[in-house]
């Protein structure tokens, strides 16, 4: 559907209405993002559950690399409508990565090589993480607050309702 959305754009006026829950919410510039968003979690769902579960540094590698390179997608397309949103994906993001790169370090191995992860997190790891998770959890509140804040404030008072209905007047 998405190698087709310039040509039937035009020709089909019902395909913009059909298709909208694809497109909607990117710009329209950046259409083809729906396609890469599904990639993306494609590869966030199959890569822990296709690969060995004896082997998590791969598992966290691949996984950072997957973020990784949708965060600079994401920066530099800025793909959705709406500003705030661009900001909170890419948020988010970054506070996913930063929580995997922490759990990441917690992975220990053996003498042997093999991973193991008996080892668990140091007390230091289990402080930044806490720190770091609530942390994240006051800006997403914060972010919140400021976005009703400003959707409060922008609405549009009027001094005078003019109705035009003819259904009261004598």
């Amino acid at each position: 559907v998405s190698l087709q959305y310039q040509r039937k754009l035009l020709r089909d006026p019902r395909f913009a209405q059909r298709f909208r829950f694809l497109f909607g919410r990117w710009r329209a510039q950046i259409y083809y993002y729906q396609s890469l968003r599904l990639l993306r979690n494609l590869l966030l769902a199959a890569i822990p559950t296709l690969l060995p579960y004896d082997e998590p540094q791969v598992q966290v590698t691949l996984l950072v690399f997957v973020l990784s390179a949708s965060l600079v997608a994401q920066l530099r397309l800025r793909p959705w409508r709406v500003d705030a949103l661009n900001l909170l994906d890419g948020g988010l993001t970054v506070a996913l990565l930063l929580l995997l790169i922490i759990m990441g370090t917690s992975l220990c191995t053996s003498a042997d090589g093999v991973a193991s992860t008996a080892c668990g997190m140091t007390r230091s790891q289990s402080v930044v993480s806490t720190l770091l998770v609530s942390l994240m959890m006051a800006a997403g509140l914060l972010f919140a607050v400021v976005q009703w804040r400003r959707s409060l404030s922008s609405s549009t008072s009027f001094d005078i309702f003019l109705s035009h209905h003819k259904g009261g007047a004598g």
